[in-house]
């Protein structure tokens, strides 16, 4: 019995051992994962990935970025946050980042893992239409596409009459219907009674075929079919009795999401807001003109002639991006991206920073629309078109020439459309339209 005993001992000691070798070989000897990091993406687009690292420890230390097996990122960190950019991402991957926590050289704490799949780029592929229109001193400023087959181009485009002469009388808006375009008269009673053709109109919002707003001083809103508007005289232009804005103030650019809420901004520093009810001024405490108005979730900006890039809340208006560069023309942003403008160079702010835009020529941009972060179209005179598809630009030598400036420009999916005018020196000739589709 003792024999048999001893024998069964010296198994069950065995197998202990056995047991406690293999548990210590499988025993985690790195990082470990303890909820004191975590890691999420701020922010992702074709070719960066913006990271924000959460530590628990905010008396500092360095850290780690591992994308897929290989460190791409290292740092310090001196607060509970810190946002860093990957920018060697390629379009179309799918990435696993993890955050460690390094101490003495080595990983302490390691995040949980975080996928995230970069955005593919866009075709440069478009085929592209000009066409003109007028005589001299035809020019159109402003455009908004509602789709492919109805495209709504303003500003002055004169014609001769049946003599062959100049007619005085010029048209204010063009429309295209998908395979032509016509020449519309607006018209709108003037507050003493009088009827009036309202041109240059510099500014365009539109909503459906039968909800457009129209800009070129005051404010018109039009149902896309009566050739009479209905006038918001809001103007402190000399002669408005009933003035909404100060003195000489108009506004010539618009950007809304419905009728009940809608931006205006134009001449000496006037912005105005439409509730869908009444016009009501905004201080902007700025008496330089209003260049272009753009919005997105809630967020209004407006730039200035005098190169300032402002925040419209509420009625107040606000220098809370800190632009310090030269006169601004174009602004788009839409939903989560960051704020491009243009001007000399295409720049962006992302995050509170601004940053020109790689991969154009030293050039005067004079208008920028997108449909996201990576399909962006800018355009300037002597016939600049310039695609960017999340990683490249391109530009269109096939509307390149000397004699075409392009004034503004707006997008809507696959369609683009640019307008402005032809020109030869400094003489303004016939108006103009580029309408291009992928």
């Amino acid at each position: 019995m003792k024999s048999s005993n001893a024998i069964s001992y010296k198994l069950l000691l065995m197998l202990a051992l056995i047991l406690s070798f293999f548990s210590c070989r499988t025993s985690p000897t790195g990082p470990h994962i303890t909820g004191n990091v975590q890691l999420s993406a701020d922010y992702v687009t074709c070719t960066e990935v913006w990271l924000k690292v959460s530590f628990d420890d905010t008396l500092g230390g360095n850290f780690a970025i591992n994308r897929d097996g290989n460190t791409v990122l290292m740092g310090h960190f001196s607060g509970a946050d810190t946002t860093v950019v990957d920018t060697t991402a390629l379009p179309g991957r799918t990435y696993d980042y993890v955050c460690w926590e390094m101490v003495n050289g080595e990983p302490k704490e390691e995040s949980s893992n975080l996928q995230v799949r970069t955005m593919d780029t866009t075709s440069h592929n478009f085929t592209w239409q000009s066409f003109t229109f007028g005589e001299t001193g035809s020019a159109l400023e402003d455009v908004a596409i509602i789709n492919d087959s109805l495209i709504y181009a303003v500003g002055e485009i004169y014609l001769k009459d049946s003599t062959g002469q100049v007619d005085q009388t010029p048209y204010g808006v063009a429309v295209w219907n998908g395979q032509q375009w016509s020449l519309r008269r607006v018209y709108a009673y003037s507050q003493q009674g009088f009827l009036e053709n309202i041109r240059p109109i510099t500014g365009i919002c539109a909503f459906s075929a039968t909800d457009i707003w129209l800009a070129d001083g005051n404010a018109y809103h039009w149902d896309g079919r009566d050739s009479i508007l209905t006038a918001y005289w809001i103007s402190g232009y000399p002669g408005n009795p009933n003035p909404v804005l100060g003195p000489n103030q108009g506004v010539g650019k618009l950007w809304g999401t419905s009728d009940e809420n809608i931006y205006a901004g134009g001449a000496n520093g006037g912005i105005a807001h439409y509730d869908g009810s009444v016009w009501e001024k905004i201080e902007s405490g700025t008496n330089s003109n209003f260049q272009n108005i753009w919005g997105s979730s809630g967020k209004v900006i407006a730039i200035t002639y005098e190169s300032k890039v402002l925040t419209i809340s509420g009625n107040t208006v606000q220098d809370t991006l800190n632009w310090s560069g030269s006169t601004l023309r174009g602004i788009w942003f839409g939903d989560n991206t960051p704020i491009y403008v243009s001007g000399v160079g295409v720049w962006k702010n992302e995050l509170g920073v601004w940053r020109e835009m790689d991969g154009l020529p030293y050039y005067y941009f004079t208008g920028i629309r997108g449909n996201g972060v990576n399909d962006l179209f800018t355009v300037g005179w002597s016939g600049m078109a310039a695609h960017y598809n999340g990683s490249t630009w391109h530009i269109y030598n096939e509307v390149a020439n000397p004699a075409w400036d392009f004034e503004s420009l707006a997008v809507n999916g696959d369609v683009t459309a640019m307008v402005g005018f032809e020109a030869s020196g400094a003489v303004v000739g016939r108006a103009l339209v580029i309408i291009g589709k992928r």
